[in-house]
């Protein structure tokens, strides 16, 4: 999750005044929470690299919630709390006492976040994983091994992250796909400057890991994750593509959750929004949402006049447009099934002669009466070519 180490090194890397708001309960601090604004908006300080928020409140004090939302709102009448686990009770607490606290309180779910329990223990992780996956992890491990001597270490967490190990993960992943479409951390100076400092401030309070599989002393997959309150969330992941048939990602992510689940210091393993190889690796997949709240007279003004607005366009829109059509006398819109015809034997017409090609007013037809020229033969494996995947798995 992002705590006040993220946010440290988010507002110096990226150069954002943030607006820390402290409640206190006397002379006990009882909430904090770090904030951007922009116009009449204020919402939590995130951006791309973002995880999952996390905000520091004592939930032992009275009325807590009540206090904390008065505090966020004063003086902004519209509140955006994004990357919120919307589904967890943190979320819903805030939800609850919203409704009772301002006019306009709208709940959107934004993505998935896939996870792994690793409540249970190693055999707890068994039992939920698939036999397919638990299979598959152990076979790429013994295909690795057999090329050199394979290490999993656990930096941040076991061992401190040396500059070194950063640097050379970060020229791990600028080496694969990431590397040609031009998006690793070591691409933008800026992003770059933030994850470094992100494990300078985290090391000291064990907030940061670096994961790594390291195979005759290099590292060939890593993880680079946040690690704090019984929980591990995904950043940046990479493995070298020249070894894709061992899966060293599919390797680390098994040495990852079988010591993790050893030392019992974490509950989840978040890996973010939901792709092919996280699914296979998920055992559970939560909604992540934003919360955001409208209060006074202009917040009330912004709510009717932009989500209020929306929604009427969005319900009443299709009906607007069947009635001018029948005060205009426009032809009826084609039917479903004629567009899917025409859809479905576009890749078809494409190879075949315009002359050869006839189209009822109702449904596509191709009518050939020479014999095919050998100009438009089928090419083989035209349509059965697997689709270039590159970036969607790990190892």
């Amino acid at each position: 999750m992002a705590g006040p180490t993220w946010q440290r090194a988010y507002a110096e890397a990226f150069g954002t005044n943030p607006e820390v708001r402290a409640l206190y309960s006397g002379s006990k601090l009882a909430a904090v929470g770090v904030f951007e604004s922009s116009g009449h908006t204020r919402s939590f300080a995130e951006n791309l690299h973002f995880p999952v928020c996390d905000v520091a409140i004592d939930w032992s004090i009275p009325d807590i919630a009540d206090a904390l939302i008065d505090a966020w709102t004063d003086g902004a009448p519209e509140l955006c709390l994004s990357r919120l686990p919307i589904t967890e009770r943190f979320a819903r607490t805030l939800e609850w006492h919203a409704e009772r606290r301002v006019p306009h309180v709208v709940t959107t779910a934004q993505h998935g976040d896939a996870s792994i329990s690793l409540r249970g223990g190693v055999a707890g992780i068994e039992r939920r994983l698939s036999p397919m996956t638990r299979r598959d992890a152990r076979t790429k491990e013994k295909r690795l091994t057999a090329l050199g001597n394979v290490s999993f270490e656990a930096l941040g967490v076991d061992a401190p992250v040396s500059d070194a190990s950063l640097q050379e993960a970060f020229e791990l992943e600028a080496s694969g796909w990431k590397g040609r479409e031009g998006s690793p951390i070591s691409a933008d100076p800026i992003t770059k400057r933030f994850y470094e400092s992100l494990f300078r401030y985290g090391a000291a309070h064990h907030e940061m890991a670096l994961y790594v599989i390291k195979l005759d002393g290099r590292i060939v997959a890593f993880d680079l994750d946040t690690r704090n309150n019984g929980r591990i969330d995904l950043l940046k992941t990479g493995y070298d593509e020249s070894l894709s048939k061992a899966s060293p990602g599919n390797v680390l992510r098994w040495h990852i959750l079988e010591s993790e689940a050893q030392r019992g210091e974490i509950d989840t393993y978040h890996l973010g929004r939901p792709s092919d190889w996280k699914m296979r690796w998920a055992t559970k997949v939560s909604d992540v949402g934003s919360l955001q709240l409208y209060s006074g007279a202009r917040g009330r003004a912004i709510y009717l006049t932009t989500v209020a607005a929306r929604t009427w366009v969005k319900e009443h829109l299709p009906t607007i447009i069947a009635k001018v059509r029948d005060f205009r006398g426009a032809p009826p819109p084609r039917p479903v099934t004629e567009i899917k015809a025409a859809v479905l034997h576009a890749p078809v017409l494409s190879l075949v002669p315009p002359a050869m090609v006839q189209v009822e007013p109702t449904l596509v037809e191709i009518e050939i009466e020479p014999p095919l020229e050998s100009g438009y033969q089928l090419k083989p494996g035209l349509y059965d070519r697997d689709e270039d995947e590159q970036g969607t798995q790990v190892g």
